[in-house]
């Protein structure tokens, strides 16, 4: 299994907005989680956003293998027509980690040969 690099475009998250405190002057992400689609509260308080990966056809030109949809709740589902649940917004992708190449190992040396295993004058201490 390959690890895969996620990227959300928040702005692009159904019932969102960006806004400035007025009381730090920091931005905020406010969402409305009552309408949101595939937004949800565990039983635990702690509240997710479900996505699904779709994997594209072709690779995209940054490299993306896959794009992220919200995934609403079956009931939610079924409450939209299809073509709402064509229309949710890509929020992200996904595309593979690269892999840094390590340096092949070289094979250790196949002998039968008593003298290759005995003791050599050099300085290690074992």
């Amino acid at each position: 299994m390959e690890n895969k690099n996620i990227t959300i475009n928040l702005n692009a998250l159904p019932c969102t907005a960006v806004t400035v405190s007025k009381k730090s002057g920091h931005r905020l992400l406010c969402m409305d989680l009552d309408a949101a689609p595939a937004v949800g509260q565990w039983q635990d308080g702690m509240w997710h956003l479900a996505l699904m990966a779709w994997e594209r056809k072709e690779v995209g030109s940054r490299g993306d293998t896959h794009f992220l949809k919200p995934n609403p709740s079956r009931a939610e589902r079924e409450r939209m027509t299809e073509q709402e649940v064509r229309d949710l917004p890509i929020v992200g992708n996904m595309r593979p980690v690269p892999q840094q190449q390590r340096p092949k190992a070289e094979p250790l040396p196949q002998t039968d040969d008593p003298a290759f295993f005995e003791e050599r004058d050099d300085d290690l201490p074992f």
